[in-house]
């Protein structure tokens, strides 16, 4: 899947940050550091502000 042009994360990144908050309790700053993105990046692809159509079985479970 191509990803919009103006998009600033991957699905892979998307679907990382939320592995590192949800299964191994790293804060939404570190995670966002870890992967190297903008802290808000992180925090609405995290809490599903943005990315809502990108689901893992990280999130799905929980």
């Amino acid at each position: 899947m191509r990803r919009h042009w103006n998009a600033k994360l991957t699905v892979e990144q998307v679907v990382e940050l939320r592995r590192l908050h949800y299964d191994l309790g790293l804060c939404k700053r570190c995670a966002a550091k870890v992967v190297g993105v903008p802290r808000q990046t992180a925090y609405d692809a995290i809490v599903f502000q943005t990315w809502r159509h990108v689901e893992d079985s990280a999130t799905v479970a929980s």
